[in-house]
């Protein structure tokens, strides 16, 4: 069971040498290769974490609904450096739709949080590296989605990067 949402997790070992995979995403160079696949959906999410703590931390936060409603601003709990997503607003309507479409498609780099309000406008506020980043473009179409995403991309960590020695 998953600490957070006191659900099941069902786990599978498979033997990659003797079986083979005939469902597309599960595409691995090495073993061992651990894919997470969230109940009723078909599209694995290759794990990258080895340790007892990071998959931990990865089961948990996979185990969260993709937007995570809170009751007020100070229940907002964030991960350590990664970036949250803070919707202040209605938890309904084509707005919220549009921040929930992005939260499930950037889930993997942020945590997303919606402080449900009843009157006044809708905002939506990045926290990220110290720094609050307020959205004020339009909550139709893909403009939130982009701004989420080269917000995000800017705060991801730099890749390691493989050297290779060229001689001219």
């Amino acid at each position: 069971r998953t600490r957070a949402a006191g659900k099941p997790l069902v786990v599978a070992r498979l033997d990659g040498t003797r079986n083979e995979i005939a469902y597309g995403g599960f595409e691995f160079t090495g073993f061992p290769t651990l894919f997470f696949v969230r109940a009723g959906q078909s599209d694995p999410v290759k794990v990258g974490e080895r340790s007892l703590e990071g998959l931990e931390a990865f089961l948990e936060r996979e185990a969260r609904p993709v937007v995570a409603v809170v009751e007020d601003l100070e229940s907002v709990t964030r991960t350590k450096g990664r970036p949250a997503a803070v919707w202040q607003g209605p938890a309904s309507g084509p707005f919220y739709a549009v921040y929930k479409a992005a939260a499930t498609a950037h889930r993997s780099t942020c945590d997303f949080f919606a402080v449900p309000i009843t009157s006044g406008k809708a905002s939506l506020v990045v926290h990220r590296k110290g720094q609050e980043n307020q959205y004020v473009g339009s909550y139709e179409g893909e403009d939130l989605s982009r701004w989420l995403q080269r917000l995000l991309v800017e705060s991801a960590p730099e890749p390691k990067k493989q050297g290779v020695v060229v001689e001219v």
